[in-house]
């Protein structure tokens, strides 16, 4: 389709899903490790993203970036442990 004419289209419309994708952003933001407490980063795990059924958006999973730490910050289940930071 000619990308001019796609723009024209959709002219007009809401993006109904941003409000709720920028909600699970900053969710993500704040979501801490449960192991260690470190900063983490999104990861992606297989039939997770669509398994909530009021949500449009696809969940995320979180991996910790201090001790790889896998684990669903919606319900804090861990689902690897990852390894034990040095100190």
């Amino acid at each position: 389709m000619d990308p001019v004419l796609a723009r024209k289209l959709i002219e007009g419309y809401q993006n109904e899903l941003e409000p709720q994708r920028k909600a699970l952003e900053a969710f993500y933001r704040q979501s801490r490790c449960p192991k260690c407490t470190g900063t983490c980063q999104r990861a992606y795990v297989p039939g997770h993203a669509f398994a909530d059924p009021d949500t449009l958006v696809p969940r995320s999973c979180l991996r910790c970036q201090t001790c790889d730490c896998l684990f669903d910050p919606h319900s804090n289940i861990v689902l690897e442990l990852g390894d034990v930071p040095i100190r």
